[in-house]
């Protein structure tokens, strides 16, 4: 708060610059004190002038009390999603245009040969913690950040379970195991094209072929579910992942510079 006015950042795609000025002003004459992206035509941008503005906003997250997503027609872009993730991660309230949509169902367990994938639920986050989370050098190239405890951690996947609809989340077993050894995140942007597909296994299970078996089960299950557009970034660091798109048929589409300021390479495949 600022004196006796609530502080609301909001969020969303640029396309619906009409409905974030008619938010601003509702939101405005309620007596909120409005916080919005900057719509000045910029031209075309670079990557540390996108960065630098993708930062701005998020401090503007900090000054806030909560943050109100434009998500018109469902749509919630990576950008946005990211702006999420910190607004919950720093403890700030999340509103929605729209309601949120239902979660497609998938698979609750899926198999490979030497694996078992579970679909993540919030009882197994103090498990998934101490098996992955709590072991910093697991975070390399994990989307997760760094927690100083289970009940931290536990608090934080179940808002981010709640405010990613579209998100799917796997936690990897070895068959006959009862320790997390890894996830898959899948992010469906549609029943069609699946925005992304993340396999992050713990430093101790890499270079076991579990990330070839992991990766091709999933295509084949996606494509059995009508799936036919999937895409996959990589670290430009992890060679690994490189050579495993590489082997499996994903076409390089382009490298771009992360928020972060670190290199990854875009790839999709048609399934």
């Amino acid at each position: 708060m600022l004196g006796k006015y609530k502080v609301i950042t909001l969020c969303g795609s640029a396309r619906f610059k009409d409905d974030f000025l008619s938010l601003q002003k509702e939101l405005t004459l309620e007596g909120n004190i409005v916080l919005t992206p900057n719509f000045l035509d910029f031209g075309v941008l670079t990557a540390d002038t996108k960065q630098m503005l993708d930062d701005m906003h998020k401090r503007k997250i900090d000054m806030s009390d909560e943050i109100f997503v434009i998500n018109k027609n469902g749509h919630i872009g990576q950008s946005t999603k990211s702006e999420i993730e910190y607004a919950i991660k720093t403890n700030k309230k999340v509103n929605y245009l729209e309601p949120l949509t239902t979660k497609i169902e998938l698979k609750q367990t899926i198999e490979t040969k030497d694996l078992c994938l579970k679909q993540a639920k919030v009882e197994d986050a103090n498990k998934f913690y101490e098996n992955y989370i709590s072991k910093r050098k697991n975070l390399e190239f994990s989307d997760w950040g760094e927690f100083s405890s289970a009940d931290e951690f536990e608090k934080y996947f179940k808002d981010y379970i709640e405010n990613n609809p579209d998100d799917y989340t796997w936690f990897i077993y070895q068959k006959g195991s009862n320790i997390i050894i890894g996830y898959v995140n899948i992010d469906l942007e549609s029943q069609t094209k699946c925005e992304g597909v993340g396999i992050y296994l713990a430093e101790n299970f890499k270079h076991k072929g579990y990330g070839t078996q992991v990766m091709q089960t999933m295509l084949e299950y996606l494509k059995s579910i009508g799936v036919k557009e999937v895409e996959y970034c990589c670290n430009e660091n992890n060679i690994p992942s490189q050579k495993l798109a590489q082997k499996l048929g994903f076409k390089l589409v382009q490298p771009r510079k992360t928020k972060k300021g670190s290199l990854v390479y875009d790839y999709a495949i048609n399934l």
